[in-house]
């Protein structure tokens, strides 16, 4: 009989045609980003221990009632103090692997309605998030650009591709260099769920790249190579992680002795950016990769200025 190999997880395990995961598993293979296989993953895992199992696998979730998933979302609110959005999460990764525990037919159409009717945690705080202004960015780059080596000139190039054309950090990590197009300033991005869009490369983030390319060279691979303590650049082209991306901006925000600034947070001043120059919310929203101006809306980052003007207007 011939058999079919499944990734699940970055595993390979083989399976016969005929036989069907399992809900979570299901689940889990549904997801099409690496990354979020691995979130969901350990999010189910933690679920699992906060049920008395080794790990997901071995839990009976076609068993469970709506009463054990509010007592799981308690424990996760209420004595670990995690975010709502963060116990949202753990929801979604319950309610998909119940969806596919009906579709596997391990679970009545009834009991799936009464587990997806299990309400959402609330976000009634305000919140405190870092709100990244122009001229921050622009001394971040100035300082890389200052240092005249070649981690410098990298670094210069990475932290103006988040700031200037709104890149995730993997998505950054991920570009190879066939995916520029310096003559039409392109880069052709993957996103999440794989899905293709176009970035506009504004003219000083190209000359940037340009200039890393210089030291790079121009051979296929990874845009952004890793660079050692002795600032050669790697000649077998690795390229950075994500997390390398994170720690880039991490360790130049330490130098001049900002706070933290996280990858995402060049993202919403990217959006809040075009937003406010007067590009309309679905065009940032189709350069941003999102499916919903909801998610975009959610990129604009508060203004305290324009707000206290408002109240001002507003006085009687």
């Amino acid at each position: 009989m011939q058999l079919l190999p499944v990734a699940i997880n970055s595993e390979i395990s083989v399976l016969e045609p005929e036989k069907v995961l399992s809900g979570p598993d299901s689940y889990l293979m549904s997801l099409r980003s690496e990354r979020s296989r691995r979130t969901m993953t350990s999010a189910l895992n933690r679920v699992a221990k906060l049920l008395g199992a080794k790990n997901y696998k071995v839990v009976p979730f076609n068993k469970l009632a709506s009463s054990h998933v509010n007592a799981i979302i308690e424990i996760l609110r209420v004595k670990d103090g995690l975010h709502p959005e963060t116990v949202n999460l753990y929801l979604a990764a319950l309610k998909g692997v119940f969806r596919y525990c009906w579709e596997c037919n391990e679970m009545s159409y009834d009991s799936y309605m009464k587990l997806r009717s299990v309400k959402s945690v609330k976000d009634k705080r305000i919140r405190k998030k870092r709100v990244v202004v122009r001229p921050e960015i622009q001394a971040l780059i100035k300082f890389c650009e200052d240092s005249d080596d070649s981690k410098g000139v990298r670094d210069a190039a990475v932290i103006s591709v988040l700031a200037g054309c709104g890149l995730r950090r993997e998505e950054v990590s991920g570009l190879k260099f066939s995916d520029l197009d310096l003559v039409k300033k392109e880069l052709l991005v993957f996103g999440k769920g794989s899905k293709e869009r176009i970035a506009r490369v504004p003219t000083s983030t190209a000359n940037r790249i340009e200039k890393w390319l210089a030291l790079r060279g121009c051979e296929e691979g990874p845009l952004f190579v890793r660079v050692h303590r002795s600032g050669v650049v790697n000649s077998n082209l690795h390229g950075v992680s994500g997390q390398a991306v994170y720690d880039i901006l991490r360790k130049r925000c330490e130098d001049l002795e900002y706070a933290s600034i996280h990858p995402h947070a060049l993202r919403h001043f990217y959006a809040t950016n075009l937003l406010r120059n007067g590009i309309d919310i679905k065009t940032v929203m189709e350069m941003l990769g999102h499916e919903s101006i909801t998610t975009t809306q959610n990129y604009i980052d508060k203004d305290e200025a324009e707000e206290r003007r408002a109240a001002e207007i507003a006085d009687i």
